[in-house]
């Protein structure tokens, strides 16, 4: 099944004290690039959110970065046009979407465009709340 995680799942994977690490680490510890794919801009999320992660621990910048480039490597990154992007900036706006929102909404744009059947997230109810028809019914958790 070809599946795209977002940043909660990525995160949850590599945080062993995690509510939901065994899920989320079980998922990513079986993903191949044929199969498992991410949001290029989620890269820079993941990096964002583990390089904030605070003591006790917090992470050296050089595993930050080694883990964001393992998920580069073991997921196919997938980019949005900039047609993708202003689709996503419209439908996020008639649908009365504010601030992190987009960022769900290019996630689960770039999950359509890969033909994922599933979009793992632990934020499903956010992502609900943005989905569009043909999309929605892919939002699950691990």
């Amino acid at each position: 099944m070809k599946f795209l995680c977002d940043t909660t799942v990525l995160f949850a994977a590599s945080d062993s004290a995690h509510m939901h690490h065994g899920r989320s680490l079980a998922l990513v510890t079986g993903a191949k690039p044929a199969h498992a794919f991410v949001a290029v801009h989620s890269l820079a999320e993941l990096y964002a959110t583990l390089s904030a992660t605070p003591t006790p621990r917090m992470r050296p910048l050089p595993l930050v970065l080694e883990s964001v480039e393992h998920v580069a490597r073991v997921f196919t990154p997938v980019t949005a046009t900039r047609d993708d992007y202003l689709w996503v900036l419209r439908h996020t706006a008639r649908s009365g979407g504010r601030s992190g929102q987009v960022y769900d909404a290019l996630i689960l744009k770039c999950a359509e465009r890969a033909g994922v059947e599933a979009v793992y997230t632990w934020d499903t109810a956010h992502f609900r709340r943005i989905a569009w028809p043909s999309v929605v019914s892919r939002i699950a958790e691990p």
